[in-house]
């Protein structure tokens, strides 16, 4: 029964030691998985950041782009009320005010 003991606790022994191995592996990961979750919530922190202000620019620009689309449909509908009979009379003209020429021009 001493000689089985002693299997045992040798067997115990290299268990122990294994699981001593096995624990330090473990404790190791966990510590580069809390320094990496530590890094992720860094950068998820740092983009929430740009986010927000990424969303008040897109809401000035929107807002800008409001206010420009009545001139930009009024200057289309003045665009589309220009006939090929007005560009040459238009032409036509033997001294044409300066904007015209800079038009003609341009």
């Amino acid at each position: 029964m001493k000689v089985e003991l002693k299997e045992k606790e040798k067997t115990l022994a290299v268990a122990q030691e294994k699981s001593a191995g096995i624990l330090q592996d473990i404790t190791s990961s966990t510590a580069k998985a809390e320094k990496k979750k530590t890094e992720v919530q860094a950068v998820k922190d740092t983009l929430a950041s740009e986010r927000e202000v990424i969303a008040e620019d897109k809401r000035l620009v929107e807002e800008d782009l409001a206010a420009a689309k009545p001139a930009l449909d009024e200057a289309e509908s003045a665009l589309n009320a220009i006939t090929q009979k007005d560009i040459i009379m238009l032409k036509s003209l033997k001294k044409p005010p300066d904007v015209i020429k800079r038009l003609f021009d341009g």
